[in-house]
């Protein structure tokens, strides 16, 4: 075990083998665990959808009315106002 032509490499040896095998290890578990967290959470760049883009989608599907799209469009633009008025 460790025997170089000089001999034995000793305590410094065991020291170094185990922390290559710690750093081996460890780097394969994070390895796994990135591989599942990517796969499973979906595009890394994922963006949540707007209230816009959510009302859009269900005026296009014929969830709702011509009439009820333009007013929820009008209390979000309002929203949209206040909320910047308020961040001033």
């Amino acid at each position: 075990m460790f025997y170089w032509p000089g001999g034995y490499f000793g305590w410094g040896g065991m020291i170094i083998s185990m922390l290559f095998w710690l750093l081996f290890v460890g780097g394969l578990i994070y390895f796994v665990f990135w591989l599942v967290r990517r796969g499973a959470g979906g595009p890394v760049n994922y963006r949540a959808e707007s209230a816009m883009d959510i009302l859009k989608k269900r005026y296009a599907s014929g969830e709702i009315t011509r009439e009820q799209f333009l007013s929820i469009k009008e209390e979000l633009k309002e929203g949209n106002k206040e909320k910047q008025e308020n961040d001033l």
